[in-house]
C-alpha cells in the first residue's frame, strides 16, 4: 500500500531466480528513469537503494517498506509508476541486476 502520509510503499516479494541471494539492495525506479546496458541509470550510477536485505533464499518471500515520495509532496489519491529493482550478490559473485515488477500506484 501506498501512503500518502510517509510517502512509502510496503510491498512483499519473492526472490524466484534459482540462487540464493547472499545479500540484495532493493530499489524504486521512478518511470522515465534511463536505462543503460539493460539497467537503470540511478542504480548503476551509485544511488543509493531503500532497503538492504541480507540473504534471501530462492522461493523466501520478504516484506519491504519502500521510499517512494516525501511525505510534503504527496497526496491522497496521487498516481505513480515505475519499476522495483534488485541489485543482489550470490556466494559466487555479482553484483546482478534483476527487474522485480513494474507497478503502477495510487497514494491512500
Amino acid at each position: 500500500m501506498y501512503q500518502h502520509t510517509t510517502g512509502n510503499v510496503t510491498l512483499t516479494l519473492r526472490q524466484e531466480t534459482g540462487t540464493n541471494w547472499a545479500s540484495a539492495t532493493i530499489y524504486f525506479v521512478p518511470q522515465g528513469t534511463q536505462i543503460i546496458n539493460g539497467t537503470p541509470s540511478s542504480i548503476t550510477n551509485g544511488s543509493s537503494g531503500n532497503i538492504i536485505i541480507d540473504g534471501l533464499n530462492n522461493g523466501q518471500n520478504v516484506s519491504v517498506t519502500l521510499a517512494i515520495s516525501s511525505p510534503t509532496s504527496t497526496q491522497a489519491g496521487k498516481l505513480v509508476s515505475g519499476q522495483i529493482w534488485s541489485k543482489y550478490w550470490t556466494s559466487s559473485g555479482g553484483p546482478y541486476y534483476a527487474q522485480i515488477a513494474v507497478i503502477t500506484m495510487k497514494a491512500v
